[in-house]
């Protein structure tokens, strides 16, 4: 079995393990949105920074189905306010990504690859993708979409996955916005603005800083 695919199998299990976890924290009527509203906003103020702020900009977030997802809805919200704020680049399209049980079973809740795939070739000439679930990467037919000076820029804002350092080091995943991992008897000071609140929940990883990404 060559890397790629038990890199591939580790992604699924990581997946499935942070959806199951998601899954029940949000089964309550009471959801926190700050953390993910500040992700969202500090996410379109990078990605904006990542393109001068100038642009086409497409996100990708999971189907809800006829359900309203809070999470989805105040994070779109925060990161549409987020890169108006930090320049003038526009959102061309919001992507869904429906995922039945069948395709969540293949992929553990990620964007299978070729979606990915389908997406990176559909908007080819746009400034950014930015998937707001995790993403399963792989090369392009042409062999593009793993390098440094892949376009459209690529931000990924979701758990880690097996993997992702490298993918980051090497530009395929440019911005990559992932929770941290603390205890959870850690008591935070009360945050001051949706960017200390980003610094206390998360981690921001690009090219030069991926060994940020815990693997």
């Amino acid at each position: 079995m060559n890397s790629n695919r038990l890199v591939g199998m580790a992604g699924v299990l990581a997946i499935a393990v942070a959806a199951a976890a998601l899954y029940f924290q949000f089964r309550g009527q009471r959801i926190d949105l700050g953390p993910y509203t500040a992700s969202g906003e500090v996410a379109g103020e990078e990605t904006s920074k990542a393109i001068s702020g100038t642009g086409s900009v497409v996100v990708v977030i999971e189907d809800p189905g006829e359900e309203t997802d809070p999470v989805s809805v105040s994070r779109l919200s925060a990161f549409t306010k987020g890169l108006r704020r930090s320049g003038n680049a526009r959102i061309e399209a919001v992507e869904k990504i429906l995922l039945d049980s069948m395709s969540r079973f293949a992929s553990g809740g990620a964007v299978p690859p070729d979606q990915y795939v389908a997406l990176r070739q559909k908007y080819a000439k746009s400034s950014a993708l930015v998937f707001f679930l995790p993403v399963l990467i792989k090369p392009l037919p042409d062999g593009g979409g793993v390098g440094g000076k892949s376009s459209p820029v690529t931000v990924v804002v979701a758990p880690c996955l097996p993997g992702y350092r490298e993918l980051i080091r090497s530009g395929a995943i440019q911005i990559a916005i992932m929770p941290k991992n603390r205890s959870a008897d850690d008591v935070l000071r009360p945050a001051k603005s949706p960017r200390e609140l980003f610094q206390q929940e998360f981690i921001l990883a690009t090219p030069a800083t991926a060994d940020l990404a815990p693997f």
